[in-house]
């Protein structure tokens, strides 16, 4: 194979446009930068505790300190915490203090174990469809009452729990 046969031009230009490829493929990542320290690899989820609660176990005894550290000594470095709107706030609109505190001292223990946590506000009563709602209009994009108590219920959950540091918590 000559330098001017056909075969060599192609192979020639596969390796130069492939060659640089395979080796931005390969080179890792760089990890992401981010000055309030808030960096997860490896995270699992606390799901049914404060979200979706079925009830299989009093929440008390479902998630614990001990839990918390297991999860840390396994090697992750954060939990994602889904909270739903009817598991932290009564019908009426006022936060259930218990279960807040609750949160705040979930919050604590992950601190405490080294653990980072990511505040889901999963599931709203105006934005929730199961099989006992189905067919409902969904009023949260459309309706600015339904949006202000978004917002309310976002100013209740960052006043409760303001007083973590940005590189603990995150939404």
């Amino acid at each position: 194979m000559t330098v001017s046969s056909p075969m060599f031009i192609h192979r020639f230009l596969t390796a130069l446009l492939v060659l640089p490829a395979l080796a931005f493929a390969a080179a890792p990542a760089p990890a992401p930068q981010n000055p309030a320290g808030f960096a997860i690899k490896r995270g699992t989820n606390i799901s049914h505790w404060l979200s979706q609660d079925f009830g299989w176990a009093p929440r008390e005894k479902w998630f614990t300190e001990k839990d918390v550290r297991f999860i840390a000594a396994q090697g992750f470095d954060h939990i994602r915490l889904p909270v739903d709107e009817k598991e932290l706030w009564a019908a009426d609109g006022h936060p259930i203090e218990s279960e807040f505190k609750r949160l705040v001292t979930a919050i604590g223990w992950c601190q405490k174990a080294g653990l980072r946590v990511i505040v889901d506000l999963h599931t709203l009563n105006s934005h929730h469809i199961n099989a006992a709602n189905e067919g409902l209009k969904i009023t949260l994009w459309t309706d600015p009452t339904k949006q202000e108590h978004l917002f309310s219920l976002w100013r209740d959950l960052s006043g409760a729990l303001r007083h973590f540091p940005v590189s603990v918590l995150a939404y």
